[in-house]
């Protein structure tokens, strides 16, 4: 993809979906500060954020210790490596 139709794209993205550029760029960033895996927590009743998560890669997994997010059953995980 040339220059002009990845800025284009890219653009597109931001202004389609803003959620999933930003969740992009952040999971981007804890690449480069070295994080291997991102843990999320979430709950069935947010559906459209499970399917965005899924969507990203998130697969389920089991919970990682006491975060104290008694309402979110479920647990998601994304290897970053």
């Amino acid at each position: 993809m040339d220059m002009i139709a990845s800025l284009r794209h890219h653009a597109r993205l931001l202004v389609r979906e803003p959620g999933k550029r930003l969740a992009l760029l952040v999971l981007e960033q804890a690449r480069q500060l070295g994080y291997r895996h991102c843990y999320q927590e979430t709950t069935a009743c947010l559906g459209e954020a499970l399917a965005r998560y899924r969507g990203l890669g998130f697969t389920p997994c089991e919970r990682l210790g006491n975060t104290g997010h008694r309402d979110c059953e479920i647990t998601l995980m994304l290897p970053l490596g």
